[in-house]
């Protein structure tokens, strides 16, 4: 510690300290950039597939439907081949699973700065993998065996990085921003989603449903925020924290300097440069030692609460309705191509995103529980509209009934963004205390991917096994 490239490091900060603010603020700026990002990739991976798996020549790439099957919609619901489909689905989640649990490790290896940076060239691997599975050269086997594998590399890498970029940017931005940044990459979750269904509605109306380079297009363009992080990721310092907890305490020093856009010596940087030593020490005193202290009598119930609130929020079918919004909205029979692909999903990203604003506000001005009974009863509402005008509608033919339950499942969605999509992840970040926070919210988090592959996997099984009709709901 202290040798040579740390003095030269010290010196530049000395001869650059005459031009504090600018420095400060390109660190600022990077560092909203990487949430920007992060939350921008995480948004477009769950957003994308929905709209790819109704696009006709999607399924004919991969055997989806029979190669003489039509290529209108129409036919979406009697030929698609309902296993294959939510296993293309499901294959990127159980990947995330998998991530989320391999974190730890990872983290421990690489520390958060470098498990961002790898995890977004793999994310961007696994893209390119699924873009270019099924040419014409491949068999279907061998382009099924890519698509699934790139999902599920994707899936893994999207799986760590979504859980270390909240971690890194607590470690890196200055206390009086890092809640605007939590905002920030909740926040731009939703715009990722609507920048897919955007992109996926774009390659449809340009290119047709019918059209490789409109599912091929869709399922490429992680490419461009994935290796955006990469490389800002890469600008960014290394955290303090994660120096200071290897010893690395001079090198801590100098980063946490140049984040904050000032000298080494400023009293400040060694103010917050004491206050995290001290934290790493009173962590490291009452931190778990194993993973079974989990369940212990004061433990488990914190766990219990935030695995049954993770568990309950993906069981409301929020992503079944990014997932499978082409089937959904197919499944009523009123609605064309243009409708099932183009302008339902847009609205359905667009009431998400608007719903987003006020979710954040919400969460800093009302108390947790009564947020999610007020989502609960609202999305029971949605629901049970959803049903009751699907009903109606099959019975009298009446496209009105039919368009009322999309305005339901617009309700629906408004609700979650509202209260359950936020206020789920603030409780959890709240509910533990400091000793089991770690291990507890990694294995809540774990809950949460877990049931979203499954009820991705088992969806189109349930609504074939229902013939289509509203009790899906």
């Amino acid at each position: 510690m202290g040798g040579v490239e740390s003095t030269q490091e010290s010196n530049q900060f000395s001869l650059i300290h005459h031009i504090k603010e600018p420095w400060e603020m390109t660190y600022k700026w990077l560092v909203s950039l990487a949430a920007s990002l992060g939350g921008l990739l995480f948004g477009y991976e769950i957003g994308v597939i929905g709209q790819v798996v109704g696009m006709s020549g999607f399924q004919r790439a991969f055997g989806l439907v029979p190669t003489n099957a039509s290529t209108d919609m129409s036919a979406y619901l009697e030929d698609t081949d309902d296993g294959r489909t939510a296993w293309v689905v499901a294959s990127f989640l159980f990947g995330s699973v998998l991530g989320s649990l391999l974190v730890g490790g990872v983290v421990e290896t690489l520390g958060h700065k470098y498990a961002v940076v790898c995890g977004s060239v793999v994310v961007a691997v696994g893209a390119l993998v699924q873009a270019t599975a099924g040419i014409s050269s491949q068999s279907l086997g061998t382009g099924w065996g890519l698509l699934i594998g790139g999902r599920v590399v994707a899936g893994v890498a999207l799986g760590v990085v979504s859980m270390v970029i909240p971690l890194y940017l607590a470690d890196t931005a200055a206390p009086h921003s890092r809640h605007a940044l939590t905002s920030v990459y909740q926040l731009m979750i939703t715009v990722g989603i609507f920048a897919a269904v955007a992109v996926n509605a774009a390659l449809v109306a340009g290119l047709t449903a019918a059209s490789a380079g409109a599912w091929r297009g869709a399922l490429a363009a992680p490419l461009v925020p994935a290796l955006g992080l990469a490389i800002v990721v890469t600008l960014i310092p290394s955290p303090p924290r994660w120096l200071c907890e290897r010893g690395r305490h001079d090198d801590a020093i100098l980063a946490l300097a140049r984040l904050r856009g000032t000298s080494p010596a400023d009293v400040a940087v060694r103010a917050e440069y004491n206050d995290i030593v001290q934290t790493i020490k009173f962590e490291h005193s009452v931190a778990l030692k194993s993973w079974a202290d989990l369940l212990r009598k004061h433990s488990r119930k914190h766990l219990l609460i935030a695995v049954l609130n993770q568990s309950f929020q993906q069981l409301s079918a929020i992503n079944i309705f990014f997932f499978y919004s082409a089937a959904i909205f197919n499944a009523m029979r009123y609605f064309d191509d243009k409708h099932v692909l183009v302008s339902l999903p847009l609205a359905s990203a667009t009431v998400n995103l608007l719903a987003t604003f006020p979710g954040i506000w919400a969460v800093d001005y009302f108390k947790r529980r009564p947020l999610l009974i007020l989502g609960s009863c609202l999305m029971f509402l949605a629901h049970a509209l959803v049903f009751a005008f699907l009903t109606a509608s099959s019975s009298s033919s009446s496209l009105g009934f039919a368009w009322a339950a999309v305005a339901a499942i617009y309700l629906f969605i408004a609700a979650f963004a509202i209260t359950w999509g936020p206020v789920v992840w603030a409780y959890q970040a709240e509910l533990f205390p400091l000793r089991i926070r770690a291990k507890a919210s990694a294995v809540a988090t774990a809950a949460n991917w877990t049931w979203n592959a499954l009820l991705a996997l088992a969806f189109p099984h349930v609504l074939q096994a229902l013939n289509y009709q509203p009790t899906v709901y």
